[in-house]
């Protein structure tokens, strides 16, 4: 009976350094309640991402504090160059509303920025938990997903095998963004924390993003881990580490290729769509499709080099181009903007807009090349995956998830006791 009583003590005490936040003052638990918010509307209602946005600015007035003790605080203005060039892409958009649309879904790139600047600094406890609580939602997130696929899972199994997806929140490319960068924190909060559930929700999401079978996710999630492994293996010396992940990695991916139906499904219809888009066959094809919208992307580009045809006009530039250099697409519904970041920025602000959004986005890692973290640097590898096959941050919540994550890190950076030994 002693013992039981001490099992559940310890357990109690393990939870409470997990997840307790007696340790925080008032004004972070007033942002990590609002992260919170976002967080959970990125797997469940859009509405709770705005909420959660406005109260973060909120929280900063609330605030108010600049503190003298930091430096580069200025680096936190630089998203709202992203929101710049949405901005700008007036003087060249026709259909205004169009305009004010793309505008109004990039507003995190110009509030977030703010409610930063006049926050208190961070403490490393604190970032702890905004990142355990991220974690703990994408793990209820993923629950949910497991339970509506073993609910259906011959249906949902027949339509992976034609082309579908697996049935998760919203879309299924950002979601996979999701995933990795949670794995990924993961893996850094059990290196410094060394705490079980660290360790169970990377291995969780390693296996969900295998589940799901998005092939942006896994391949953003190879490309992280394959700096991760150099990174210790090289740099840190930690040869034993990097090889047993190398090892470990491998087997994984076999096994997982071996025993997951839906893995399997989406490997073969990636074989098909590709032997579709050489055909000529884009109706329908997801890849087909996407690999046409950057080729039309790139054309389009060079018809608008220096600014672009604008935000307002993208959309209807793009279908128009697309239908007369592939005209055998015959479905509207296959004509598609550039699925690239960068291809869209050029679109829509020329070369203007792609000088505006590599200052914005490299800019940090000079600023802050003294102190980079590993962990950093990996998701914004996550990043680059994604705006490789997606204008990933021209919708709400992938463009809301890439501006909270490079303010929590540049603002932590800015402070002069930043330590990543503290995590």
């Amino acid at each position: 009976m002693f013992r039981l009583h001490k099992n559940k003590k310890a357990a109690l005490t393990s939870a409470q350094k997990l997840f307790g936040v007696e340790n925080l003052s008032l004004s972070e638990r007033l942002v990590l309640f609002f992260c919170s918010l976002i967080f959970i509307g990125f797997v469940s209602s859009r509405v709770l991402i705005s909420i959660g946005v406005v109260g973060l600015l909120l929280s900063g007035i609330y605030m108010r504090t600049v503190s003298k003790e930091t430096h580069w605080r200025w680096i936190l203005f630089t998203p709202i160059l992203f929101f710049a060039i949405l901005l700008l892409s007036w003087f060249n958009s026709d259909n205004k509303e169009m305009w004010a649309m793309w505008l109004a879904l990039k507003l995190p790139f110009l509030i977030l920025p703010i409610a930063f600047i006049l926050m208190e600094d961070f403490s490393a406890v604190f970032i702890r938990h905004v990142f355990t609580v991220f974690i703990g939602v994408m793990i209820g997130s993923m629950i949910v997903v497991f339970i509506r696929y073993t609910l259906d899972y011959e249906q949902i199994n027949i339509s992976l095998s034609a082309g579908g997806r697996m049935p998760v929140p919203y879309s299924h490319i950002r979601y996979s963004l999701l995933l990795t960068v949670a794995n990924f924190v993961s893996i850094w909060l059990y290196w410094t924390r060394k705490h079980m559930f660290y360790l169970f929700a990377a291995l969780f999401f390693f296996g969900s993003l295998h589940f799901i079978s998005v092939r942006s996710g896994l391949l953003a999630l190879y490309v992280g881990l394959t700096f991760i492994l150099i990174y210790f293996a090289v740099v840190k010396k930690h040869w034993k580490y990097g090889l047993i992940g190398i090892v470990a990695s491998i087997l994984i991916s076999i096994t997982a290729y071996q025993t997951i139906p839906s893995l399997q499904n989406r490997i073969a219809f990636m074989r098909y769509d590709f032997g579709q888009w050489k055909q000529g066959n884009i109706d329908g094809n997801s890849d087909a499709m996407r690999l046409a919208s950057i080729v039309t992307g790139y054309q389009l580009w060079q018809k608008n080099v220096w600014l672009g045809v604008g935000s307002g006009d993208i959309l209807h530039d793009s279908k128009q181009l697309e239908q007369s250099l592939f005209p055998n697409i015959h479905d509207a519904t296959s004509l598609k903007m550039p699925h690239n970041e960068f291809l869209w920025t050029v679109c829509v602000l020329g070369v203007l807009g792609l000088v505006l959004f590599f200052v914005a986005w490299i800019l940090p890692f000079f600023v802050f090349a003294h102190q980079l973290h590993w962990l950093y640097v990996a998701i914004q590898l996550v990043f680059f995956v994604s705006f490789m096959v997606e204008y990933t941050i021209e919708e709400q919540i992938g463009g809301t998830f890439f501006v909270l994550f490079q303010l929590l890190f540049y603002k932590w950076f800015s402070t002069e006791k930043w330590n990543p030994s503290r995590l």
